[in-house]
């Protein structure tokens, strides 16, 4: 129910009532079976539990490309500067 609320976002009103609407046919039949249709989609994506992120660790080589990246970047801002004259 909270992950249907999640969904549905902006057509849930204040007091929790759904509202869908639909105006893509010219008939009110037409109209009121869209509805319903995307009512069921709206349930089928809510009935569906989202896959747990596992965290995982950064690989040693990330770590060791990382910190060269680091220190060649460090030595590139430390030659920065003014040019003394003669």
């Amino acid at each position: 129910k909270g992950r249907l609320i999640l969904l549905a976002g902006k057509r849930v009103n204040a007091n929790g009532i759904l509202i869908l609407e639909s105006k893509r046919f010219r008939t009110q039949e037409g109209n009121r079976e869209d509805v319903i249709a995307k009512f069921y989609e709206l349930i089928q994506k809510a009935s569906v539990k989202p896959k747990i992120r596992k965290k995982t660790k950064a690989t040693k080589a990330s770590k060791e490309k990382r910190l060269s990246e680091k220190k060649k970047r460090s030595e590139i801002k430390k030659f920065r500067g003014k040019v003394s004259g003669e």
